[in-house]
């Protein structure tokens, strides 16, 4: 349905998808080396994954593929939280948003800050100079519902959006 909305009423001149048996640990990573290798500097890229995630005991949240087996211990093709944020950053677009529907996916957020800036003339001027990297999650670190409550509301975003820029 996202797909379809997006194709409907934004300009997306690509989509690459993976479904069930092709969401594998090793198809999930294949897809971010793709793009690493083939996104260029004035490229913007969406991520849309809608799936599981797991938060171990030591903190460390994961996306869980299709083959992703069970073992809390062995996390058998399991895709770490930490290994999602580099793929992102090795990404050479000019902006990249994530969206995560899963469980655990704040984790994929730094959530310490500095000080707020001055938002002024020159803020904007240097912060054109750098990419821009967007995560937005159903959750925090935490159980989200496997009915999304999340992807509902994101879809409704999608197709009641007035905006033309």
């Amino acid at each position: 349905t996202i797909k379809d909305i997006l194709q409907r009423r934004y300009f997306i001149d690509e989509f690459i998808e993976l479904y069930n048996e092709n969401a594998t640990s090793s198809g999930i990573r294949k897809l971010f080396s793709r793009l690493i290798d083939k996104v260029q500097p004035t490229d913007s890229v969406l991520i849309y994954y809608a799936g599981h995630g797991y938060l171990d005991k030591f903190n460390t949240g994961f996306w869980i593929p299709v083959d992703g087996g069970r073992d809390l211990d062995e996390q058998k093709f399991w895709i770490s939280n930490t290994q999602i944020k580099n793929f992102v950053t090795m990404i050479k677009a000019r902006s990249v948003a994530l969206i995560s529907d899963s469980c655990f996916s704040g984790d994929l957020l730094n959530v310490s800050r500095g000080a707020t800036p001055r938002i002024d003339t020159a803020y904007f001027r240097n912060a054109l100079k750098y990419t821009a990297r967007q995560v937005l999650t159903s959750g925090a670190s935490e159980s989200v519902p496997d009915e999304s409550e999340f992807a509902r509301q994101f879809k409704a975003i999608l197709e009641n959006n007035t905006e033309t820029s």
